[in-house]
């Protein structure tokens, strides 16, 4: 028992110190998730205003596990939040750096030439492959076409919607096309069944033209958010790596790159049912999120704020205590740039807060160096932190 506290308390450590690896993530999540209490020490190492030692951080066990305790000291490691700054923590982008600005009563300076300009957020674009191996670039222009089957797709308003016609032949068999979004993208499309799909960056969604079968089936990698259409007698079901999630009607959110080793399926509104690996299926409620580890074939179903998972669709990205590397790496996708640090200690500074998606990334790398002693150096779509 108390190699298995000594060992928790090592991943904490390692959290904040940015060097938890993806399945120590989930082993962590996992032990968070099994009382409040474990969640309440969690958040109060969070939120801790000083510099954490590993020493501290079992020491906190000992209060709470009652074992013995270690004076082994090992090196510093700062963490902030913004939740430090209680009066402008809800305020987004330029009205937070000048709040900011105020309160120190001085300007914020940067180095000439430090940001650049070209890079820009990402935009609505995608390949759709078609079932004949053509290759349609959605951004490139506006159309509508009729399909043989007699639907209508119609590519207008960074949009790719498909409409069946009453009078449309007979189909007995789908015709599969795939949509691709490319890093620095997104895009969304709107099913035949009036089913809505907004696909993040570095995602696809394989789908039918038309749906003729007793199930509506369709398959993501990557990051995607349903608004299904409600159809009792055709149940629809997302396909995202190793996990299936079947819904009748319902809002949610899936994550499944291939790179993250896990699968994340966030419940909005209704139900569904999700189905990984070997388990039995897990029934979510709304406000519920199954995380999928392919790796350990292990699962965990945990309450959370959604807006957390689903603010990117609406222009926005919502962080909640969060490291600046996870933080980045969700921000490389959209701005389609390649993060290094030239200290790993940085990785894991703590920020709260909520961004404009469609802001230059100057502008949110301004935001962090407004708030903590970091720095950024911009070449091409390269940035390193420091």
């Amino acid at each position: 028992m108390i190699n298995t506290k000594l060992k928790i308390a090592d991943l904490i450590y390692s959290y904040l110190k940015g060097s938890l690896s993806d399945e120590d993530k989930f082993a962590l999540l996992k032990w968070k998730e099994q009382s409040e209490a474990n969640k309440q020490l969690f958040e109060n190492l969070l939120k801790k205003e000083s510099y954490i030692t590993k020493s501290e951080i079992y020491q906190k066990f000992t209060d709470q596990n009652r074992f013995a305790e270690i004076q082994k000291y090992i090196r510093k490691q700062k963490i902030r939040s913004l939740y430090k700054y209680a009066a402008i923590a809800a305020v987004i982008l330029t009205p937070l750096l000048i709040t900011i600005m105020l309160m120190y009563n001085t300007p914020l300076s940067f180095k000439k030439n430090q940001f650049s300009d070209s890079i820009k957020p990402g935009k609505s674009t995608a390949l759709l492959y078609t079932a004949d191996g053509k290759i349609i670039n959605l951004e490139a222009k506006e159309f509508e076409i009729k399909d043989p089957s007699g639907t209508t797709i119609t590519n207008k308003n960074k949009s790719l919607v498909y409409r069946k016609n009453n009078t449309q032949k007979e189909i007995r068999e789908e015709q599969i096309v795939k949509a691709v979004v490319p890093r620095g993208g997104e895009y969304l499309i709107e099913l035949s069944d009036g089913t809505k799909v907004w696909l993040n960056s570095e995602s696809n969604l394989e789908h039918p033209i038309t749906f003729v079968k007793n199930k509506r089936i369709v398959k993501v990698k990557g990051e995607a958010y349903f608004e299904v259409a409600h159809n009792k007698s055709k149940p629809f079901i997302v396909i995202a790596e190793d996990t299936k999630v079947e819904v009748l009607g319902t809002k949610f959110n899936i994550r499944a790159y291939k790179e993250e080793g896990y699968t994340a399926t966030t419940l909005v509104e209704g139900k569904v049912r999700t189905i990984a690996g070997n388990y039995k299926p897990v029934i979510l409620s709304p406000s519920e999120q199954f995380i999928y580890n392919k790796k350990k074939e292990e699962y965990i179903t945990t309450e959370v704020n959604t807006e957390l998972y689903t603010s990117w669709k609406d222009g926005l990205f919502v962080f909640d205590k969060q490291r600046l590397e996870d933080i980045l790496n969700t921000i490389s996708r959209w701005y389609n740039v390649d993060i290094f640090y030239d200290n790993d200690r940085l990785k894991s500074i703590v920020f709260s807060g909520r961004l404009k998606r469609y802001d230059n990334a100057e502008n949110l790398l301004k935001i962090f160096m407004a708030i903590e002693d970091v720095k950024f150096d911009i070449n091409g779509n390269t940035i390193l932190v420091k």
